[in-house]
Formats: structure tokens, sequence, C-alpha cells
């Protein structure tokens, strides 16, 4: 039942300059093919001041040069 998402190799000396340009086609290639359900699904992980790690789940709504932006509620857990 486990789908190989493996594609090629990406080394440093590959890469483009700028993340936006590798994300942009990935994502891309991610939604043209429908690698995934939902393909805007992303993890965000953080750690609090003792080190402990917290991950959730968000949806990606848009993303360019400056970053990506994705949306919660203020009051929920993610939020805070």
């Amino acid at each position: 039942m486990r789908r190989v998402y493996q594609r090629g190799t990406l080394t440093e000396s590959t890469a483009p300059e700028h993340w936006f340009t590798l994300f942009a086609e990935w994502f891309a290639a991610a939604a043209a093919e429908l690698i995934a359900v939902e393909v805007n699904a992303m993890q965000v992980a953080t750690v609090d001041a003792a080190g402990h790690p917290a991950v959730r789940t968000v949806l990606l709504k848009a993303f360019d040069e400056r970053g990506i932006v994705f949306y919660m509620k203020e009051c929920s857990a993610k939020g805070r």
C-alpha cells in the first residue's frame, strides 16, 4: 500500500539558488500528479522553552519568494 515518492536526487551543487524555485517546482508537480489527497497539507513543528516538540498539521494557503502562508485559529493550541 506504500507509494514510492522518490524522484531523482538533489545535491547542493544542483539546487537552485533560492528555495522558492525548488519548492514551486515540487508543489506544482505534486498538484499535477495528485501525489497526495491534500497536496497543501504540511506539518509545522515548534519546541517550547524546555525543548519539548509539538507538531501540528496545517494547510498551506499561499507561498512566494517571501515565505509560506498558512492559517489557523488564534485561540487554538496551534495558534498559541
